[in-house]
């Protein structure tokens, strides 16, 4: 009886709820406003009450990019749409006492600070894609298919991630059907830092009854666009028992798909996040041609200056290789040396940017 009354009381003293509502161009969006606003509410006014703090909004922002880490639970409480955006208002448990300690961390650890950094994917992006292969893969318009990028849509916000749907670019909003090359061309065009795409196979097992055993196979990959490989695979498969018909395979599909497609969806975005997360470093090659002796100082200068790791592997006449310790992709490090050059009036021409390899070549 003590154990249950602590118990209660935990929840009480450690958990705050708040009432917020959130607005954005979908339902999801304005789910995930609301929960952020929930976030920055209560540890908002703990700022406030934190002498200590220097620069609010800065612990506020970090504290804020992680949203889902401090929501214990939360119910809907309305929603509704007016013109083009939806309002959601939720009633949301917010973890009062896991803000409290990391708002100390933060202000105490620099450690902490850049753990914090790492998990903010707030300026990446991510392009999410429905590809509809082989002979037994649901249609777009299938309701399992719009459950299933929901999910994954619902996830890469979790996360702060920028999500791309191909009806956001160009000439796409129409088209239903992708080619691998399609996809990978669309990735890159996007500039997006990522891309999923997604696939349901589903099929039935008369039972002779006049039901259906209804299999579904949810595929989940994901690609860099700069390297154009792939990174990461997840499939789960989930059944469901469903009357042998048209209707029953539609629904009986969704069903069998919402059984796996969250931990599906958690399994790949945990395994992008490993990829793009800053805590990760790669070596990246970075050639320099064309460039004389007081060029090549002035290069070692300028990487000596942007703090990046590296080592010199071959240099000869006009020609200088680098390998380059770097938490970003080969596209990110291409611009900022790219920048970092000019400053020092050294323009440089991209000859070449694939995976963990830059070609320059002095102008």
């Amino acid at each position: 009886m003590k154990k249950l009354i602590l118990l209660i009381l935990n929840v009480f003293l450690f958990a705050k709820i708040v009432t917020v509502t959130g607005t954005g161009v979908t339902p999801v969006q304005a789910k995930q406003d609301a929960l952020r606003s929930a976030v920055e509410e209560v540890v908002g006014a703990d700022i406030k009450s934190n002498s200590m703090v220097k620069n609010g909004k800065m612990v506020l922002d970090k504290i804020a990019s992680n949203t889902s880490g401090y929501i214990k639970n939360y119910k809907e409480v309305d929603k509704y749409k007016e013109g083009p955006y939806w309002h959601v208002t939720l009633r949301v448990e917010v973890d009062e006492n896991a803000l409290k300690n990391d708002v100390k961390s933060i202000l105490k650890s620099r450690r902490a600070m850049r753990d914090f950094q790492s998990s903010n994917f707030k300026n990446r992006s991510v392009l999410v894609i429905y590809q509809k292969k082989g002979m037994d893969a649901l249609p777009k318009n299938y309701i399992a298919v719009d459950d299933l990028l929901n999910t994954i849509e619902d996830k890469l916000r979790d996360k702060e991630f920028d999500v791309i749907l191909p009806d956001d670019l160009p000439g796409m909003a129409k088209k239903d059907e992708f080619s691998d090359d399609e996809i990978l061309l669309l990735g890159s065009k996007a500039k997006a830092d990522a891309i999923v795409v997604a696939t349901i196979n589903a099929g039935k097992r008369k039972t002779g009854d006049g039901y259906a055993v209804i299999f579904a196979r949810v595929s989940l990959k994901a690609y860099d666009p700069t390297s154009r490989r792939l990174f990461a695979t997840v499939i789960k498969r989930g059944k469901v028992i469903a009357s042998d018909s048209q209707f029953g395979l539609n629904d009986g599909a969704a069903r069998a798909a919402s059984k796996v497609a969250n931990i599906a969806t958690e399994e790949l975005v945990e395994k992008i996040v490993t990829r793009l997360n800053k805590g990760a470093r790669q070596w990246i090659v970075v050639t320099f041609k064309n460039a004389d002796e007081d060029v090549q100082d002035s290069i070692l200068d300028v990487f000596d200056d942007m703090g990046y790791p590296y080592k010199v592997v071959f240099q000869e006449g006009n020609y200088i290789k680098l390998k380059v310790s770097s938490d970003l992709s080969g596209t990110e490090l291409r611009r900022i040396i790219k920048k970092a050059l000019k400053t020092e009036n050294i323009r440089l021409k991209t000859l070449k940017t694939q995976g963990d390899n830059i070609i320059f070549k002095v102008k």
